[in-house]
């Protein structure tokens, strides 16, 4: 078979193919583009799913009349010379390859002008084909208009969706730019009509507020932190912030797990599942975080130029990179006042919402019947290190998943988090936020947008202030030693909730819930600390299947950990040992869960499993719901409780204490308004 050399036109239409997908792979170029030449006004437009027009204006550096022709040549660019510029580019783009490529397969049109030039320049490329350059009156910055996408490539454009499609995608990516650029002003205009503009603000909460609504902005927490000093220059490596949604914020799918890595957009698993290991202690299973994190690293310590719309990156050390967001997220939610305000209201919300638009509820886990008396109160003390329990066994797996090495090394002390957001707005910005954005969402917005802001709607404030302290809703936190001696137990309800009056709040304890979590603590920390977790007893023998004995073999250290003792007999094994702290459980039923739990795990026992199956010891052992104990006992449990760094959720996730504040059921009352 003969070889042929490609045309020009079929070369550059192939190109393009890589980089220009669909309307928003031009949007997403042209604006970091724009970024990449100091705007600080970014425009989007588009008509027909911006497949027939689409325009992005920016009050940028303009590009040079002696440039214009250049700046659509192939692998021309402003931004690097040589590869080894790459280890240092903090630019967005770098390849020369965006314009060239959307030149290829659309009309384009571009007006621009530097500061130095009294005219604008204009030139029109149609098909890759240059045009003259001639004059015409603008203003400072460039403005792209593009028509006719793959008009000269058939077989791309027939796989493009419809037009209300490739319309949301380009919303999308311009939400997503204006997050990475929160001080950039963003205008965004679909047929005609805006829908979604920005200030342009360095608080990240004022662009959250103008893409997600006021109640997702008051329900984040800040978060900041910087590791990992340079050798050389003594900086941190890895610098964090950005925003995190509460766990009572959540999610059904990872969408709202957002990472800018030097102010791209990324995906990658590494980053969610340090995120989600860092939450889980505090979220209900197959829920997700609502996170926004930005993450400045070294441009040396990775390569961007793995994905042709940049959209992965590599990074250098994967395990360093891991243990910075895990740390920054766990310090984030350790030092945040998780417990639930006034949650009757957004309850009766999101109920709403759900019979709406069909959104399952969540259910708790099913009681079990076994009973096990409550122990005196500890008097152990939090570690300095403010390490949550689960952190070191799904941190365990976690960095043997993503093949990391087992020496760790020590994390850079967190940075202070930033300032909380401001309780009084702007005169424009409230302008925009009380008629123009909200208004616009409310009338425009998918039903599945509108699902979503209503869903998160009617939540607490809580946010992070310049130290990490309890909300200032209360002068002391409750679960504290000092706020322990003005606590008033008032009572019990329905045999299960504990109502407890501290300041101007009522806080109702979940009984079942809390001495599961104390209880799962407490195996954790002996376990962590090895210390001794047997507790002898009259000799119980269980009949085992040969697949049962294997995985008992293959595990038997681990169930030694656990604090289990046996010895072999026909037929299966003799228990001469169990748990300290479940003396009543169903020591066969649970010793059988925990092997069935294992038939499907692989050589090693993996953290999430190990946690599993010590969550599912707790939760057996826990006093039940609906079953009476007295004050005392309610008296010791608080006690235990306020020991725990994470007191706030059992290890499934379920909250252990919810609140109501006087001037809230006063409002429901109606004796205020």
């Amino acid at each position: 078979m003969k070889i042929h050399v490609l045309g020009t036109d079929t070369v550059n239409q192939i190109a393009a193919g890589e980089v220009i997908e669909r309307p928003s792979s031009i949007v997403k170029e042209l604006v970091e583009n724009a970024i990449d030449a100091h705007a600080s006004q970014v425009t989007v437009e588009i008509r027909g799913g911006g497949i027939e027009y689409l325009r992005v204006s920016d009050n940028g550096d303009g590009i040079a009349e002696d440039d214009l022709k250049n700046a659509f040549l192939p692998h021309a660019t402003s931004k690097i010379r040589s590869l080894s510029d790459l280890e240092s580019i903090m630019s967005f783009g770098f390849r020369g390859e965006a314009l060239s490529s959307i030149a290829a397969v659309s009309d384009v049109e571009l007006i621009t002008k530097t500061k130095e030039d009294f005219f604008s320049h204009r030139i029109l490329v149609k098909g890759g084909e240059i045009g003259k350059v001639e004059e015409v009156a603008g203003v400072d910055g460039s403005t792209f208009i593009i028509r006719n996408l793959f008009y000269n490539v058939p077989a791309r454009k027939k796989f493009l969706y419809s037009e209300s499609t490739e319309s949301n995608r380009v919303e999308d990516i311009v939400e997503k730019l204006a997050l990475a650029n929160h001080q950039v002003s963003f205008h965004f205009i679909r047929d005609g009509k805006t829908r979604f503009q920005s200030l342009g603000s360095s608080r990240i909460q004022d662009i959250v507020y103008s893409i997600y609504g006021k109640e997702q902005s008051k329900e984040s927490l800040p978060l900041e932190g910087a590791y990992y000093p340079s050798s050389i220059t003594g900086m941190p490596t890895v610098h964090i912030r950005g925003l995190l949604g509460r766990p009572n914020v959540t999610r059904a799918n990872r969408q709202f797990e957002l990472f800018f890595v030097n102010g791209r957009y990324v995906h990658d698993a590494l980053l969610s599942r340090a995120l989600e290991d860092a939450y889980k202690p505090f979220l209900m299973q197959h829920k997700f975080p609502f996170a926004i994190l930005f993450l400045d690293i070294t441009p040396s310590l990775m390569d961007v130029n793995v994905h042709p719309q940049k959209l992965e990156v590599r990074f250098q050390n994967r395990e360093q990179i891991y243990q910075a967001v895990f740390n920054a997220v766990n310090v984030a939610l350790s030092h945040a006042n998780l417990i639930d305000q006034n949650p009757l209201s957004p309850f009766l919300q999101e109920e709403k919402a759900e019979k709406k638009i069909g959104i399952p509820k969540r259910e708790g886990n099913k009681e079990e019947e076994s009973v096990v008396p409550l122990t005196e109160p500890s008097l152990r003390k939090l570690s300095e290190e403010r390490r949550t329990v689960y952190s070191e066994f799904d941190l365990t797996k976690s960095l043997e998943k993503h093949s990391l090495s087992e020496e760790q090394q020590s994390l850079a002390e967190p940075g202070v988090p930033f300032d909380a957001p401001k309780t009084e707005k702007q005169t424009e910005w409230n302008s925009i936020s009380e008629t123009g954005i909200d208004g616009e969402r409310t009338e425009e917005k998918t039903i599945q947008r509108e699902a979503e802001r209503e869903k998160i709607s009617g939540k607490a404030e809580a946010l992070f202030q310049s130290e990490p302290e309890q909300e200032s809703l209360f002068s002391a936190p409750f679960l504290s030693e000092e706020a322990r001696k003005s606590h008033r137990i008032i009572g019990e309800i329905f045999r299960t909730y504990w109502l407890i009056e501290y300041e101007e709040s009522l806080y109702i304890m979940d009984q079942h819930a809390a001495h599961e979590k104390v209880n799962f603590e407490r195996m954790m920390k002996r376990k962590r600390e090895k210390k001794q977790m047997s507790q002898n007893i009259l000799p119980l023998s269980i009949h085992l299947q040969n697949k049962e004995k294997e995985i008992l073999f293959t595990y038997s250290r681990t169930f030694q950990e656990m604090g289990y003792q046996w010895d072999e007999e026909a037929g299966g094994v003799r228990l001469t040992a169990i748990p300290v702290d479940f003396p009543s459980v169903d020591k066969e039923e649970v010793f059988l869960e925990i092997l069935d739990g294992l038939s499907e795990d692989s050589e090693q026992l993996s953290g999430e499993s190990l946690y599993n199956k010590i969550a599912s010891m707790s939760c057996k052992a826990a006093i039940k719901g609906n079953q009476q104990i007295s004050f005392q006992e309610c008296d010791a449990l608080l006690d235990e409780l306020l020991q725990l760094e994470n007191p706030f959720a059992c290890p499934h996730g379920r909250p252990t204490i919810i609140a109501f504040r006087k001037q809230d059921l006063e409002k429901m009352f109606k004796r205020i308004v």
